[in-house]
């Protein structure tokens, strides 16, 4: 049996073959945000229903590697919906 969390989740990780998190990011606006129309239904959606949308991106890197950013792009992309945006960037020690 399988428990209702209220939790929706969409992981790219088998869809884009890629160790860098901007092609993942692509790949998600490219599918939530394809056109003005699937934004309006987005908006609706959520609004009729009381859905928030977080996007969360998990990375680790090896000891001395940079964490990646998000796109500007992105981030703009994103808040049209709306969505939080959450980090979890961490590299591992030495």
């Amino acid at each position: 049996m399988t428990g209702r969390t209220g939790v929706w989740v969409l992981a790219t990780d088998s869809v884009v073959d890629n160790a860098e998190l901007d092609p993942h990011l692509e790949h998600l606006v490219n599918l939530i945000l394809a056109g003005p129309e699937r934004l309006k239904q987005l908006h609706e959606l959520m609004s009729r229903n009381g859905v928030k949308a977080d996007v969360s991106c998990f990375w680790r890197g090896r000891p001395g590697t940079r964490p990646p950013s998000i796109p500007a792009k992105v981030i703009s992309r994103l808040n049209q919906l709306p969505a939080e945006i959450e980090t979890d960037f961490e590299v591992d020690e030495a």
